[in-house]
């Protein structure tokens, strides 16, 4: 049996004997005996998803390289420690790293400063960060040590749950290649301008703004003020002033609101002019 992708999620699901010789994906939910076998043969993984980031602290990632691997997620990283950092330091071929949770069982942000140090940092392509900050402490210099002037080849950032004043440390770096930035999730409402002052992005083509409780008029300002000369698609969700009521599965009333308005009305009554198309996917 020679997988090229393999989920495991309890320990029945990793046969003995699996060569891991053509593995290129791989997710864990568990650490089985034969785990550390396959490894040793994955010499080719290219994707690995551990879905619990304690898993990091079993002993059978010490000493692995992973020469190959290109693509990290790590959706639940409330439990993520600085130790657990050392070993993903070694994986210097990382291009795409997804991190989710930090901050949500308790203020483990010091991880972030322990990444930033390692090889992949400013080479990432991809880089995703769900950050839970209620209640937590973001410590200001650490962050900024995050991006001050470093220079990244990212293509594509993903930041939720970030302050305007977090955002404009993030433009302290330079991203030449940055094409698909996310600010989704945060409701800035009338904070977007200040949340993106100093950015300079030549090559950005596509700009998620949706859930941050923008007005139809704020989004109408930023499409004819942004200085953004790539832009072509921002993710946007506007209501109109229509109300409709919203029904339980056998149709009774359970409540009312406004009706969401498509794409297309947004495109024509609040971006009219601009380029801009919305982004919904």
């Amino acid at each position: 049996m020679r997988p090229r992708f393999l989920r495991v999620s309890v320990p029945a699901d990793l046969p003995d004997a699996v060569d891991g010789s053509a593995l290129q994906s791989l997710e864990l939910g568990c650490v089985p005996d034969a785990l550390p076998e396959l490894l040793e043969s994955a010499h080719d993984l290219r994707h690995l998803r551990i879905h619990h980031a304690g898993l990091l602290g079993s002993g059978i990632f010490d000493g692995l390289k992973m020469h190959a691997l290109e693509r990290l997620d790590l959706p639940d990283a409330a439990g993520l420690t600085v130790d657990h950092c050392s070993r993903i330091r070694d994986w210097h071929a990382i291009r795409a790293l997804s991190i989710h949770g930090l901050g949500l069982a308790h203020s483990n942000f010091d991880v972030l400063t322990a990444l930033s140090g390692a090889p992949f940092w400013t080479q990432l392509v991809e880089l995703d960060l769900l950050m839970h900050t209620s209640g937590k402490t973001l410590d200001t210099a650490c962050w900024d040590e995050l991006w001050a002037d470093r220079e990244f080849a990212l293509e594509s950032l993903q930041l939720r749950f970030i302050e305007s004043s977090g955002w404009r440390a993030v433009w302290r770096a330079r991203m030449p290649r940055l094409r698909r930035l996310s600010m989704a999730g945060k409701d800035l409402r009338d904070q977007l301008q200040s949340a993106l002052e100093g950015a300079s992005l030549p090559h950005l083509e596509l700009l998620d703004l949706r859930d941050n409780g923008l007005s139809p008029q704020a989004v109408r300002d930023f499409a004819q003020t942004h200085r953004f000369p790539s832009l072509r698609r921002v993710g946007v969700k506007l209501n109109s002033e229509l109300m409709e009521d919203y029904c339980d599965w056998n149709g009774a009333v359970v409540g009312r609101g406004p009706i969401p308005l498509t794409p297309s009305e947004i495109e024509a009554t609040w971006l009219a002019g601009t380029g801009l198309r919305v982004f919904d996917d």
